[in-house]
């Protein structure tokens, strides 16, 4: 089950710390991701141990960007990816539950 508070490591060098908390609803995930530059709402849906996620915010230009998530969640811990907006960027990520 995703539900719960990860950790994902940070990406240097504009965020220093990051926390995704997310709780299911049968297929539905909703939740937060908080970082240095705020926090912002997601919501997406899970199938077993798979999940993905959508977060849709401002970037610094004010343009309207949506970053895409998937992982598998594991236990206490999840891997997966980030896809943004422009093509070819992508980033693996892994994170472990009973962050804060």
């Amino acid at each position: 089950r995703p539900s719960g508070c990860f950790s994902p490591p940070a990406t240097p060098p504009t965020v220093t710390t990051v926390t995704l908390t997310l709780t299911q609803d049968g297929s539905k995930i909703t939740g937060k991701i908080s970082a240095q530059g705020g926090s912002f709402q997601t919501e997406g849906t899970v199938s077993g141990d798979d999940a993905t996620w959508t977060v849709t915010h401002k970037n610094s230009d004010g343009k309207t960007i949506t970053i895409t998530y998937k992982a598998v969640v594991s236990g206490d811990s999840m891997k997966g990816a980030l896809i943004g907006p422009s093509a070819g960027m992508s980033r693996d990520f892994t994170g472990k539950r009973g962050g804060k």
